[in-house]
């Protein structure tokens, strides 16, 4: 491996360990030809090349033309590959009675490597595998520097979902150069067949009070995970593009109180909602939304909840009927996608961290006695309080389309910060 970080060696550790591969740190020079290949001599299998550099080494057992037959044993036994196939040049051999091996730098390619048998690898020279072009833009608004990575991800759907993630993640890291807490701004752009469009894109935000750079590529790597393992079919991604733009500054707010302009309503009906929020170091503000009462309500009490995108779990002081019907909906959601392009869309309408969130749920006519019912009805917010322009000159980016379900109780606002805290309103709607 070159140009990873250490920590970013312990992350691809981990993910390789299912596949039996240990990461060695290897040095420069990446990308000389050293050569054609020949009987007895050296041959590379690289999944990784550009701005970054995985691979392996081993020996050539025959040459035949433009066919090459190596390793005398399997790289990762996966049968049919799509591998490059380069030249190498050797600096020396590393003695050990458990595992010795050849320490090397990877060239130029060659050719591909078609198979990977136990028995050895097998491959074509003059014939190149499809790549992923893997785009990187990573900018340390703090420090007003950037830099930008291209590599090629050889295209393999397990293998991917795990190299793709570690690339990105270095990147991110080379350029921060620092461990500690920061805010991250991740916009990505995957284009494949059979995605909306044949590309979707996303952006969410990112704080962690330790490791940014490890908390950024949390959505990407679910993601491709996502498409590795869906049901519906195979998934060949031409292209990554990710942007990501971090700050040492806190951009997160939490929400303190919510009142609406009205506890009674009726279905339909839309009402105003004012949310008290508190960012991080500096002056509260209320920020004004409007929320229609869905129009087939059935008459009775219901809860509005306040929350932040960013709020984990199901909230502790709902009643256990509504957190049931919140866990259903969640459940379904995932079980209505019959293809991949509704699996996408699903993944999408997922909520985002810097967005506000206003849901109703009803609840059951017939109270139980062993919960308490003591939801807040509306609060007076102070009267110094008053909305404020968002700060910080940040870049907002479309939903997605309208996924296959959505929950109409549902009405979002994006914010300027990573929105958390919740509040929860009773209201009563009338025949």
């Amino acid at each position: 491996v070159s140009g990873l970080t250490p920590r970013v060696m312990e992350m691809l550790k981990k993910e390789l360990s299912p596949d039996n591969l240990v990461p060695y740190e290897s040095g420069g020079g990446w990308g000389d030809d050293y050569g054609a290949l020949e009987t007895g001599g050296s041959v590379g299998v690289q999944l990784v090349r550009g701005d970054g550099s995985m691979g392996a080494i081993g020996t050539v057992t025959w040459v035949e033309d433009n066919q090459v037959i190596a390793f005398g044993h399997p790289f990762m036994q996966k049968g049919q590959t799509n591998y490059y196939m380069t030249n190498v040049s050797i600096q020396g051999v590393i003695p050990s009675l458990q595992s010795a091996f050849k320490l090397g730098t990877i060239g130029t390619p060659v050719g591909r490597v078609d198979q990977d048998r136990s028995a050895g690898i097998s491959g074509l020279i003059g014939t190149f595998p499809s790549v992923t072009a893997t785009n990187v833009k990573v900018r340390d608004l703090s420090e007003a520097r950037e830099k930008t990575l291209n590599l090629q991800v050889i295209q393999d759907e397990r293998l991917q979902s795990s190299l793709i993630p570690v690339s990105v993640y270095s990147g991110i890291d080379k350029v921060l150069d620092r461990e500690g807490a920061g805010t991250a701004r991740v916009q990505m752009k995957i284009k494949a067949e059979g995605l909306p469009g044949g590309e979707i894109t996303r952006e969410n935000f990112f704080y962690s009070s330790e490791r940014v750079s490890e908390v950024s590529i949390a959505e990407l790597s679910d993601f491709l995970h996502l498409l590795a393992f869906n049901p519906f079919e195979k998934v060949q991604i031409d292209e990554v593009d990710v942007v990501v733009d971090i700050t040492n500054e806190r951009q997160v707010a939490k929400v303190i109180q919510a009142r609406t302009t009205k506890d009674r309503v009726k279905p339909g009906e839309t009402i105003g909602v004012e949310i008290q929020i508190q960012p991080f170091r500096k002056p509260r503000y209320v920020e004004r939304m409007t929320y229609q009462i869905p129009p087939d309500a059935a008459p009775g009490p219901w809860v509005l909840i306040v929350r932040g995108g960013a709020s984990r779990g199901y909230l502790d002081n709902l009643p256990p009927e509504v957190i049931g019907q919140m866990i259903t909906f969640a459940e379904t959601k995932w079980l209505i996608p019959t293809n991949l392009d509704e699996l996408t869309r699903t993944y999408l309408d997922l909520d985002r961290n810097q967005e506000l969130i206003l849901e109703s749920y009803p609840l059951p006519l017939k109270r139980n006695p062993e919960y308490d019912w003591s939801l807040p009805k509306n609060t007076d917010l102070p009267e110094e309080t008053t909305k404020q322009e968002a700060a910080g000159d940040l870049i907002s980016v479309k939903q997605g389309e309208t996924p296959i379900l959505t929950n109409p109780n549902k009405t979002r606002k994006e914010m300027p910060w990573i929105m958390d805290g919740d509040f929860e309103i009773l209201l009563e709607v009338k025949k």
